[in-house]
């Protein structure tokens, strides 16, 4: 069964890492999405002379819940895809970051002349997107607006040898993040259930239970009411040392990731 991955950007250690860092022109989009290249005067795929042209480039940067393919470094296949809450806030880290003018040529060679000019999601079925053909594009959608000036690049748009924009980015697999949080998890339990068995330990070693029913059988006269009189005290005497360490586990984890999330705010 082929893999399907969801891919996010990371609330916790690579916030400052994750995102996009440039647009690539490429001539066969992951997203299967093509643009639109306008000229001064015309709205559609025609072109001017070189210097009348704006030179401007209108494509899908990411859609949402759409699956790309790709392939790992053992050859295995596998989907990717992309919620509209990392979308937006990928669009937003990109503006935020100015990767504006980071641009590549399919993934291999950074070029000079371009930058993005307008950057958009789609909110609503009536977007602007629709009069550049894009109305299949689901609500969610990030749009961006590519100005050429770059003469051999511009050159490769009319002659169709690129066709459509591709991201460069990091992004966290959502698994593994879950994943992560479950094995943190699952150490704060280990650790508390040998807090508890030391914790018995030490209140046997203190208190032994046949001296606990021994003692309890003299005071109530038999060993029914001993055994509940010495469980109750075991028990309540091993949550009074507990409670407090509990506590401090957790207070240990909460700072920690406090403390990461102040850091990310520096």
């Amino acid at each position: 069964m082929t893999k399907i991955v969801e891919l996010i950007i990371s609330e916790e250690e690579k916030e400052d890492q994750d995102g996009v860092f440039a647009i690539s022109l490429v001539e066969d989009p992951a997203i299967d999405e093509y643009w639109v290249a306008l000229s001064k005067e015309q709205k559609q795929l025609k072109f001017a002379k070189v210097d009348e042209d704006k030179r401007l480039l209108i494509a899908p940067a990411l859609v949402p819940n759409k699956h790309i393919f790709r392939m790992s470094e053992d050859g295995s296949d596998y989907y990717v895809w992309f919620s509209q809450d990392t979308i937006k806030k990928a669009s937003e880290l990109y503006m935020k970051r100015n990767h504006l003018q980071s641009t590549t040529l399919e993934h291999e060679k950074d070029i000079d002349g371009l930058c993005v000019v307008e950057s958009w999601i789609k909110e609503s079925p009536i977007d602007k997107s629709v009069k550049y053909g894009f109305e299949h594009c689901p609500i969610g959608t990030w749009f961006v607006t590519m100005k050429v000036e770059n003469d051999k690049i511009w050159n490769k748009v009319k002659n169709g040898d690129v066709l459509g924009f591709s991201i460069e980015g990091f992004f966290t697999d959502k698994m593994q993040t879950l994943s992560t949080q479950s094995t943190d998890e699952e150490s704060k339990v280990q650790l508390i259930k040998e807090m508890i068995e030391e914790a018995e330990t030490t209140y046997l070693e203190s208190y032994p239970w046949d001296q606990c029913i021994s003692d309890m059988k003299s005071e109530y006269g038999d060993e029914e009411t001993a055994e509940k009189i010495c469980a109750a005290i075991k028990n309540r005497t091993i949550s009074y040392s507990l409670i407090p360490k509990i506590k401090d586990v957790f207070k240990k984890s909460y700072k920690k990731k406090s403390k990461k999330r102040k850091e990310k705010k520096q």
